[in-house]
């Protein structure tokens, strides 16, 4: 391991602890593993190993994994020694996942009392309430819940392997991200029940050539699902935030929307609440502004929850013609107050909504 290997390591475990080991008193690397045949890392002691565990424990980017025996010796010796793996999640822009570190304490006497090293290949995604690793999610109510509803609209999850990494909860649309080594047989299954293109890969021209008709060029089917191809206008906007290749249920009310990239065995599935195309596969432009407020933007942080309530920003605006009766309403336009008419010209309004979670089943 050379020194800017070590001080990597190091600088990362800050990063994920925010335990600086060179400021922990009696920090002293006992021996260096070569990066070559095993993970990179390095055995150490510290005066008091007990305090170091406890910090582990208070952490939360930290998870104690049984399931993790490491990689060399000492540490691959079952039931001599515990450890804690960082959580982590795949960058969903780039679909890689980072490494993680695991730390490593001897149980009883040992002259080798903590290790520690950078994994790639053994990914915890949470942890519970007891700071125990969590790998899956397969147990949560909310995956359950929505792989049943997927599995009633034609797509069945449940026969194939996959790993929920990450759930979402209100106020985003309830669905989870998944790794799966099947996403190219799922996207076969979804591609027979969807209108579509040939899938293309997302343009990153700012003004894209894209065809306007070309979507009204393909016959309207009765197929229950639309591909999000960025050759096309309706496509290429839903693609903007899509991981892979997106495929949207028609109609309205909640409705499936699937994500499949193939290159990375990662997807996503979520239950949209405000979905914006109409049964035969066109945009309705009203829905999409409601489909960018409550789907959408709670994901870039203008919403939340607590134990109990969720709150999310609304934006919305109305325009009434001078004399008329009868206003233009995009998003959620806030009303005047009383029984008085609507205001001539243009209003806009923002304000948070607030309301009661919903309870999760057990």
């Amino acid at each position: 391991m050379s020194p800017a290997e070590l001080q990597e390591l190091i600088t990362h475990f800050r990063e994920a602890t925010s335990v600086n080991l060179h400021l922990v008193k009696g920090f002293k690397i006992l021996q260096k593993h070569d990066p070559s045949g095993t993970p990179m890392g390095f055995d150490f002691t510290v005066e008091n190993p007990r305090a170091l565990a406890q910090q582990m424990r208070d952490n939360s980017n930290m998870a104690e994994d049984p399931a993790h025996k490491g990689h060399y010796a000492p540490w691959t010796t079952p039931n001599t020694n515990f450890g804690f793996t960082e959580v982590t999640q795949p960058d969903l822009p780039s679909t890689r996942w980072p490494k993680a570190v695991h730390i490593d304490f001897a149980i009883g006497s040992s002259k080798c009392p903590c290790g520690i090293h950078l994994d790639q290949d053994h990914r915890v995604v949470g942890r519970d309430r007891s700071g125990n690793a969590v790998c899956s999610y397969a147990n949560d109510p909310i995956v359950k819940e929505v792989i049943h509803e997927v599995g009633l609209r034609q797509i069945p999850l449940s026969t194939f392997q996959i790993r929920p990494i990450h759930v979402y909860d209100d106020p985003e649309p309830r669905g989870f991200d998944f790794e799966s080594p099947d996403i190219a047989a799922i996207e076969a299954i979804v591609r027979t029940l969807s209108t579509h293109n040939e899938p293309s890969p997302p343009t990153i021209r700012f003004l894209p050539n894209l065809d306007a008709l070309d979507f009204t060029k393909k016959p309207k089917t009765d197929a229950p699902y639309r591909h999000d191809n960025s050759r096309d206008v309706t496509g290429w906007v839903g693609n903007r935030v899509t991981l892979g290749q997106g495929y949207r249920e028609k109609g309205f009310g909640p409705r499936v929307h699937i994500e499949l990239d193939k290159d990375s065995n990662l997807g996503n599935v979520h239950l949209d609440t405000h979905p914006y195309l109409n049964p035969d596969g066109t945009p309705n432009l009203k829905k999409a502004a409601e489909h960018g407020i409550y789907d959408l933007a709670p994901g870039f942080g203008l919403g939340g929850r607590t134990s109990r309530f969720t709150w999310q920003l609304v934006i919305g605006g109305s325009y009434t013609p001078k004399g008329g009766r009868e206003s233009v309403e995009i998003g959620v336009p806030i009303k005047p107050a009383g029984d008085s008419g609507p205001i001539e010209g243009w209003t806009i309004g923002i304000g948070v909504q607030i309301r009661m979670r919903r309870r999760r089943s057990r």
